[in-house]
């Protein structure tokens, strides 16, 4: 049986359908050339509660590769928003087949740690539910699995379910803080470069959300030394919205020089807007622990909102309507890069409305009779460019809505591919511009893949 690509979202239905817990890993391996099954990773995906033997068709051809998963035998972690995260279920053989919930308490740290490691996993997060006396598992830290450690048992009875979150086994590196740099994860035990045919800021966003380092303002391919990478399903990200990185990783066997670089707006987010430049306004304030706190209307002023649209990658500040000239929390003076660097009033917990933000995208129409009519042109990481397209994926009145829509303009009445001088330019992908109908569709969802095919080339 093979595929292309199986990540561990595909995997996670094999180990479903064995009642195996959950996964830890998937690669393809070299077996004999033989008659294979082949699976549509696709129908996997979508049909997420049924069977890998209804997604099987016989491709008439022999292969040699072989699907190897690892799935987690007696422990998993369900209703979470990835593999790494849920509430605690354990499979006893002893007592019988049935899977049964893990109750507050029963983990200490070190516990929580084999179990993260276990599942391949980064350490544990949330630390609320785990005690330090009284646990039903008694683990030193070396086991490799949770169910070797040591156990209280207890009878059956009811309880709060230990809800766990383990870190993504992921990482920024070689940029100025931990929230910018070339994206790696680690798989098997083995940390790698990540890569992909595309890539995108909605598929950056999930990068950072993974760190827990705010909102992408930027993302890119950089050209690096040949080495094995991991290859990172865009498709798979951005159909999962919620859900991790990790989870759309898989292992295609080849080397590669290309790197996936981000940056991560670090200490400020906006959140629920229709687009990375909207919504509310959120801080992250390490000196006082690492959880995001909401920020009250009228603790910005223009030259705050300028400041913070600026650090976001985003255009000018569109709505003032929450904004003060007085009392504000931030004062700002003006040239700071970044919000948390500007001067501020400390402020105790407080209940208040939320600050909600508006930046205008950064794009506009040029060479036009108006600033509704013209050549696209964007900006990403500073730098203005024309924007082209996708030739698989035609141009057309849909697309050009979004444009529309973005700079506040009306309806489209027509679109046009014109020739220019040759220059560098931002590919759109058109088919995520469709997808994504009520968001900023051109820029700050992601639509812009910001690596450039070679001069004549095809992407």
């Amino acid at each position: 049986m093979t595929s292309d690509p199986w990540d561990l979202e595909s995997a996670a239905a094999v180990c479903r359908d064995l009642d195996c817990g959950s996964t830890v890993s998937t690669e393809e391996r070299d077996g004999s050339y033989s008659k294979v099954w082949w699976v549509r990773t696709y129908c996997v995906k979508k049909k997420k509660n049924s069977a890998v033997r209804e997604c099987f068709y016989d491709g008439e051809d022999s292969g040699s590769s072989r699907l190897f998963v690892v799935c987690s035998d007696s422990v998993r972690l369900v209703g979470g928003r990835s593999l790494c995260s849920g509430s605690l279920q354990i499979q006893d053989q002893s007592l019988g087949p049935s899977w049964a919930g893990v109750c507050e308490g029963a983990l200490d740290r070190r516990g929580a740690e084999v179990l993260c490691r276990e599942l391949g996993c980064g350490a544990p997060l949330l630390q609320g539910a785990l005690s330090p006396l009284g646990q039903t598992f008694h683990c030193e830290g070396p086991e490799s699995k949770l169910m070797d450690c040591n156990r209280t048992r207890t009878g059956p009875e009811t309880c709060p379910t230990l809800n766990l979150t383990c870190a993504e086994p992921l990482r920024l590196e070689g940029g100025a803080s931990r929230c910018e740099g070339t994206v790696e994860a680690e798989l098997r035990g083995e940390w790698r470069p990540v890569t992909s045919d595309l890539w995108p800021l909605e598929s950056a966003a999930a990068v950072c959300r993974d760190l827990d380092c705010g909102s992408a303002v930027s993302a890119e391919k950089r050209r690096g030394s040949d080495s094995k990478v991991w290859l990172v399903s865009t498709y798979c990200v951005k159909k999962k919205k919620n859900s991790a990185v990790r989870d759309c990783l898989y292992d295609d066997r080849v080397s590669d020089p290309s790197r996936l670089f981000v940056v991560c707006s670090d200490s400020v987010r906006l959140v629920g807007g229709r687009s990375l430049c909207s919504g509310s306004l959120q801080i992250q304030d390490q000196s006082l622990g690492p959880s995001w706190a909401g920020v009250c209307e009228g603790a910005l002023d223009r030259r705050g909102a300028e400041v913070l649209c600026r650090e976001l990658g985003c255009g000018a500040p569109l709505l003032q309507g929450a904004l003060s000239p007085l009392g504000q929390t931030f004062h700002c003076e003006g040239p700071e890069s970044k919000l948390m660097d500007c001067n501020r009033t400390r402020t105790g917990p407080e209940t208040c409305p939320t600050l909600n933000l508006t930046c205008k995208e950064p794009l506009r129409l040029v060479g036009g009779a108006s600033r509704c009519e013209g050549t696209v042109e964007a900006e990403l990481r500073g730098e203005w460019r024309p924007v082209t397209y996708d030739p698989y994926y035609p141009w057309d009145l849909e697309s050009a809505a979004a444009v529309c829509r973005d700079l506040d303009c009306g309806s489209a009445v027509s679109t046009e591919k014109r020739r220019e001088s040759d220059s560098k330019v931002w590919w759109v992908s058109t088919d995520c511009v469709k997808k994504n109908k009520n968001s900023a569709s051109l820029l700050r969802v992601g639509s812009l893949n910001v690596v450039l095919p070679p001069r004549g080339g095809h992407r």
